[in-house]
């Protein structure tokens, strides 16, 4: 309920900055009581689920290596099932099966795939399968910026008073924000590189 009630707030508050607000969340967040309320609100999202033991059946084909010897790169799948029901669920929601077998640090596969879910409401014209993992794994990297904050910057709020702690707060976030600049510019510029043919 207390995460719901974050959405609601955060999506009003992302709409005014961004063209399609899209809502991101792990295993542990994913709930049918938030995916109903945000369906009931019009709201996108797109969770994670590691264990869908009603969808094990239908991903264990994917999940089946072919004989032979496998490829350097492993076996990736990534496969839209469409819209299902489900008890719980208030209305049909997408089910894509991501199924990661890439081999460790040495060239070995594990015993089993990486199998899990991505749970959606966004329309397949809005994001494709790929663009829906490649948005989900984004959150990945968030984290990793979050890392970085507390890492670098760091900033600790252990004054008395509630308005040097908020001063503190907003000039780490300034500091911070200010250090992402040269770095967006360089990852741009390398995307960029990347996406022009070439000469």
């Amino acid at each position: 309920a207390q995460r719901l009630a974050f959405y609601r707030e955060a999506f009003p508050a992302a709409a005014a900055l961004a063209v399609c607000s899209v809502g991101c969340g792990d295993a542990e967040f994913a709930n049918a009581e938030e995916m109903n309320g945000l369906c009931a609100d019009g709201r996108y999202f797109v969770f994670r689920i590691k264990n869908m033991p009603w969808l094990k059946e239908i991903a264990d084909p994917y999940t089946i290596r072919p004989a032979g010897r496998p490829p350097t790169e492993g076996y990736h799948k990534l496969i839209d099932l469409g819209w299902m029901e489900h008890q719980g669920w208030n209305q049909p929601l997408r089910i894509i099966l991501c199924v990661e077998d890439g081999p460790d640090e040495n060239g070995q596969l594990a015993l089993t795939p990486r199998v899990f879910f991505l749970v959606t409401n966004v329309l397949p014209k809005i994001m494709t399968a790929f663009e829906t993992l490649e948005f989900y794994r984004q959150r990945g990297t968030f984290e990793d910026r979050l890392g970085e904050w507390n890492a670098v910057v760091g900033a600790k709020l252990s004054a008395r008073a509630f308005a040097e702690n908020e001063a503190t707060l907003l000039l780490a976030f300034t500091a911070f924000n200010f250090a992402n600049l040269p770095r967006n510019e360089l990852e741009g510029a390398k995307a960029a590189s990347h996406d022009s043919p070439e000469p």
